[in-house]
């Protein structure tokens, strides 16, 4: 993605490092609900794809051989939910806004070699996922609960590194949804696609949905507005407005009862082509512009963000893991991520080794569920 070019020479595994230490971060904040890794993991077929262990080795696998590389992933804010399953209470964070600006994003020229304590502590969940079942197996979308990655039945690949193992389990732990996201915590489930969603983050009207990267059509949103009824903001700045209708203003737009399939709007939406990157700028002919920005002048849990912009988020999610103010204005986060991926936005990463690349990856992962629930 253009947005992490910064990054380009950074080992592979050092972006990797960096992307799991980002994803770690999340969860101060945030609870995982689901993941499409089960799902991913019906759909990979070794014995057919990989019959004489010829198969390339991924940037990150589990110690079973499934690669976590990409998916998509569900996130609550922890202020939702209680521990004991009653609902948040919200009294008092209606606070008028107070903007603020964008935290200066880390600068970085190269990573630490030695491992984090995370990766120290590791312990693989492999006995688990030897005997692990479906629950919902004919679910083809994100599910909720601790994902069952079953190994593949003999080793898929012509190598087996010990640290794209390590980094691959660390993924997995940190996606995993911890006990008290329950079906009665969340007051029910709704699946729809790549989201798992507690029932109970939609119960407030007064909100509004951000979805970055909506290509020709983009049933988030969609959802969202006819079901929920949530007046939305669309960016992309790569999809060309004449093969996309919402982004070209054409979708019907708050008109009346959605009916028949087609694009439509039941609540307002806006439309812009601008990314979503580290820094407000133009670059390489097309506009960007941060995350904070676009949360300037909302409340304590006032909106709805949905992040598919295929390798670029991580400097995003490090700025964000950066502010308690811009986590607390969202009420689910949910993204589809990538570990590995060369983006221009992340350059500054470019000498870091791939490991180390990675971890930073899930670092940045484990760093949102300090605020948001998975």
């Amino acid at each position: 993605a253009q947005s992490e070019g910064e990054y380009d020479s950074w080992s592979q595994q050092d972006r990797i490092t960096r992307e799991i230490e980002i994803l770690e971060g999340l969860r101060r904040k945030f609870y995982v609900t689901g993941t499409t890794l089960e799902v991913y993991r019906q759909g990979w077929k070794p014995e057919q794809d990989c019959k004489k262990s010829q198969c390339g080795e991924p940037v990150v696998h589990l110690a079973g051989g499934f690669s976590p590389q990409m998916f998509a992933i569900s996130f609550v804010n922890k202020a939702i939910l209680q521990v004991d399953g009653g609902a948040a209470d919200e009294e008092g964070l209606d606070t008028p806004p107070v903007p603020a600006p964008a935290p200066a994003p880390a600068k970085k020229s190269k990573r630490p070699s030695s491992a984090s304590s995370a990766m120290e502590e590791l312990v693989p969940a492999t006995d688990r996922m030897r005997t692990c079942t479906y629950e919902l197996p004919h679910a083809q979308s994100s599910r909720p609960g601790p994902p069952c990655v079953p190994p593949a039945p003999f080793w898929p690949y012509a190598e087996n590194t010990k640290w794209r193992t390590e980094l691959g389990e660390r993924i997995l732990r940190a996606v995993t949804p911890l006990p008290q996201v329950t079906d009665e915590a969340c007051g029910g489930w709704e699946l729809f696609g790549d989201q798992t969603w507690c029932k109970r983050a939609f119960k407030r009207r007064d909100v509004m949905a951000f979805s970055f990267g909506i290509e020709e059509r983009d049933m988030y949103s969609e959802y969202l507005s006819n079901n929920f009824h949530i007046p939305s903001k669309l960016f992309d700045c790569f999809q060309r407005p004449e093969h996309s209708p919402p982004l070209s203003g054409k979708a019907p737009n708050a008109t009346g009862k959605c009916r028949g399939g087609g694009h439509c709007y039941e609540t307002p939406y806006w439309s812009y082509q601008v990314c979503l990157g580290p820094r407000k700028e133009k670059f390489d002919g097309r506009w960007y512009n941060t995350l904070a920005n676009h949360l300037r002048g909302f409340g304590p849990l006032s909106t709805h963000v949905k992040i598919d912009v295929e390798g670029s988020e991580w400097t995003v999610l490090e700025d964000l893991l950066a502010s308690e103010r811009d986590q607390a204005k969202i009420r689910t986060l949910d993204m589809e991520i990538h570990f590995g991926f060369h983006a221009q936005s992340e350059g500054e990463y470019d000498s870091w080794s791939q490991q180390d690349r990675i971890t930073r990856e899930i670092e940045i992962l484990e760093g949102l569920r300090r605020k948001f629930y998975v």
